[in-house]
């Protein structure tokens, strides 16, 4: 089995490809559920590798206390490779 870093790497890489990728089309390409493929774009989004294009909340749904009454629950989420994300995948 490939390592965490190794995922975020491939995942990083597929987001920065396709311009646009939702999280059920990312997990398909790499084989995973689609819970663990959000929680690995949280961590590229704490790393500053990714950033949020469409605006709202980027707290997972399931662990939100306002999950109920939320008004971004349906929206769709857009990511964008940063300068500090395309940095790195250019040394590797």
């Amino acid at each position: 089995m490939a390592s965490a870093s190794n995922l975020l790497q491939t995942l990083l890489r597929q987001v920065a490809a396709s311009g646009t990728a939702n999280v059920a089309e990312l997990a398909r390409q790499l084989q995973l559920p689609a819970s663990v493929v959000q929680l690995m774009l949280e961590q590229l989004l704490r790393l500053d590798y990714l950033q949020l294009v469409v605006s709202g909340c980027a707290t997972a749904c399931e662990r939100c206390p306002f999950h109920a009454a939320c008004a971004y629950r349906q929206q769709a989420r857009i990511w964008m490779v940063t300068a500090k994300g395309t940095r790195y995948l250019e040394r590797q």
